[in-house]
């Protein structure tokens, strides 16, 4: 950010389409998030807004994140029921504001059991799996993109954010494999496939990052961590991940096999995000079994 960005600053009272601005509750490197409030109706909002600094590119992908959400329609997906621009020439949208965590914030406090693992992670996948079947692609999903709400009952409501890089795809029309010198998402969650800026990046690859954060949750690490940004992609691209119950010893047969056919470098070698699910749901439901053979009887003639 330069230095004349804190006078991009809007008071708390602006007007912004319905909304009227509270308070200013994140800055990042393109945009700046406040909470907002409908007048009449009480509704809270996040209202997103670009710098004005920021490119046509940005302005692009920021109308591509409010079109995707919209066409997914998941409810572990934010709503976004406004978009404008404002007199500065800003674009903004208006957004579900939601009060929780990033799984990076609650990765970063401490380790994950398996089952709150699997439960994160069924999520997640059934997001990309409803994305998938409109061929969408998220090409961006990392912890930072995985927000964590508590709701009633102690369970964990998630938000799968940030679908600015999303693109729709056609698995049947691929184009060959092709070079483009491009690199799209994140280097530590990337796939082979963008770590290599190929034309051929599709679905698959939303696979092979949800296999890192699956892998950083249960395992307690990524598992390609480089010295610089290319070691860690030249590890994507060629190095196989490290056996996860050789770095963790509660890490099940079955819960390895998944993480590692999801970190295939080859992405028709990926399981869809359909079994994703369903081999997860199995892994919790196990879980649960066991936690409930274990739980102390109760002897009613003492009661």
């Amino acid at each position: 950010m330069g230095d004349d960005a804190p006078s991009q600053d809007l008071p708390p009272g602006t007007r912004i389409g319905e909304y009227v601005l509270d308070e200013r509750v994140a800055r990042g490197g393109m945009s700046t998030i406040y909470a907002a409030s409908h007048p009449v109706l009480g509704k809270r909002a996040a209202i997103k807004i670009l710098d004005l600094t920021q490119s046509a590119i940005a302005t692009e992908r920021l109308v591509r994140e409010a079109r995707t959400v919209n066409l997914i329609r998941h409810p572990n997906v934010v709503e976004v029921f406004g978009f404008g621009q404002l007199a500065d020439g800003r674009h903004y949208m208006a957004m579900d504001l939601l009060l929780g965590e990033s799984l990076a914030r609650r990765l970063g406090r401490f380790r994950l059991a398996h089952g709150e693992a699997y439960e994160i992670l069924i999520q997640v996948a059934d997001v990309l799996d409803a994305a998938h079947v409109l061929g969408v692609a998220h090409l961006d999903l990392k912890p930072d993109n995985i927000f964590l709400v508590p709701v009633n009952g102690g369970r964990t409501l998630v938000k799968v954010l940030d679908f600015g890089l999303a693109s729709q795809v056609d698995l049947a029309q691929q184009p060959p494999p092709q070079a483009l010198g491009f690199f799209r998402g994140t280097p530590d969650y990337a796939s082979p496939e963008q770590a290599q800026g190929l034309a051929s990046v599709d679905l698959r690859s939303d696979i092979y990052s949800l296999g890192v954060v699956a892998y950083q949750m249960i395992v307690g690490r990524r598992p390609f961590v480089g010295a610089t940004v290319v070691e860690t992609l030249l590890k994507q691209i060629g190095e196989p991940p490290p056996r996860p119950t050789n770095l963790c010893n509660t890490v099940t047969p079955e819960a390895e096999q998944l993480l590692l056919d999801m970190l295939h470098k080859a992405p028709e070698r990926r399981p869809r995000a359909s079994e994703v699910r369903e081999r997860l749901l199995s892994f919790r439901n196990t879980i649960l079994k066991a936690s409930t053979q274990t739980m102390p009887g109760v002897d009613m003639q003492k009661r």
